[in-house]
């Protein structure tokens, strides 16, 4: 997916700060500053992916990610990156829903308008191939189910559609699920890993 400039906004850092606690804003702080380089404003890919995800998540994913949270070929400054992790690990579900809808679009040259068929396929086969789960790949049901005869759709229609297909694809299933995805992964490392944001920290 290639980077946009474009800064996602799923919810103001004004709520994010408030949604965690002052000690682990001051050590999350704290470690980004540390691995920001010797800028210490923005936190390169290659550092979101060691220090925040895991070395174990898929490039493409973890690039996905990078990206739906704010970052640029610039890198990621701590207001977004502190955002995106606030609504991968404690948003609600119209958050979470604004982000995976930013995950799917960001390659796209309408700014977010639509998400094609063509584009979402091609995701659905990478998230399935990188992210395996058990079970049969169901592409062409997720694209009938989504798109009908129709080669794009809007945010309204993607919101709607994915209330109520939550487990529709490898990602919405870990974010909107409110089951334990990684029992039925054979890669866990990659929800647990997001799940307590526990890679960026002080050493």
């Amino acid at each position: 997916m290639g980077a946009k400039d474009s800064k996602p906004s799923f919810i103001p850092y004004e709520d994010a700060v408030k949604r965690v606690s002052d000690s682990e804003l001051r050590r999350i702080r704290e470690a980004f500053k540390r691995c920001a380089g010797a800028n210490g404003t923005a936190l390169s890919l290659e550092a979101f992916v060691h220090e925040v995800l895991c070395d174990g998540v898929p490039y493409e994913v973890a690039e996905w990610l990078y990206q739906a949270c704010g970052g640029t070929k610039r890198g990621i400054a701590f207001k977004e990156l502190l955002c995106g992790i606030v609504v991968l690990t404690k948003g609600n579900i119209e958050e979470k829903i604004k982000f995976l809808w930013t995950l799917y679009v960001n390659n796209q040259g309408d700014n977010g308008t639509y998400i094609y068929k063509r584009d979402f396929a091609r995701n659905l086969h990478m998230e399935y191939t990188s992210l395996p789960l058990n079970g049969p790949q169901r592409n062409a049901e997720i694209l009938l189910s989504l798109f009908g005869p129709a080669e794009k759709v809007t945010f309204d229609q993607f919101r709607s559609w994915l209330l109520i297909h939550k487990d529709a694809t490898v990602l919405s299933k870990w974010l909107l699920s409110e089951v334990n995805v990684a029992q039925d992964l054979e890669t866990p490392t990659f929800y647990q890993s997001l799940a307590g944001v526990t890679h960026l920290e002080e050493r």
